[in-house]
């Protein structure tokens, strides 16, 4: 009798012990397919355990991923004009976009495609329907911008800040 219980403790120690282990290598997959080439070029001396380089008056940044969350995003800004890029990769699926920019005392949240073009239109007032459209060229300038910056994650380009 005590043996049987011995037993399915120790099964059940393994099994616990074992699920750990599957869903830290899980998480280390979805870690590094997503957001390891991005780590790899996107380090700024300057700033000590960030993914955060400057360029051409940009930041790109790379969330920093807490031990076994799996969210985590991608961000180009333009602090000056108040213009924000969010991208969250996701494993199985396409990317979603979010457009920021802050304007007239107000910030304006948009979800937007892989083009710029507004997805949630229907949600908003005209004023920030007004505001998405009036800087339209900001939002496809960030969209090539990020491009530009997974092409060169893609290639392990590293002089892409230079």
């Amino acid at each position: 009798m005590k043996s049987t219980n011995t037993r399915k403790k120790i099964i059940a120690l393994l099994i616990i012990i074992i699920s750990f282990f599957i869903l830290n290598a899980f998480w280390l997959v979805h870690h590094y397919a997503l957001f390891g080439k991005y780590e790899k070029i996107t380090k700024d001396p300057s700033v000590p355990g960030a993914y955060i380089s400057p360029k051409d008056d940009l930041t790109f940044s790379v969330s920093k991923i807490r031990y076994l969350n799996f969210g985590g995003n991608l961000g180009i800004s333009d602090p000056e004009k108040g213009i924000y890029l969010i991208i969250w990769p996701h494993l199985f699926k396409d990317y979603e976009y979010g457009f920021m920019i802050m304007a007239k005392n107000e910030t304006y949240n948009y979800y937007i495609d892989e083009n710029g073009k507004l997805l949630n239109g229907d949600l908003f007032s005209e004023e920030a329907l007004n505001t998405f459209k009036t800087n339209n060229k900001e939002v496809l300038f960030l969209i090539n911008e990020y491009n530009q910056w997974k092409l060169a994650a893609e290639k392990n380009d590293k002089t892409f800040f230079d």
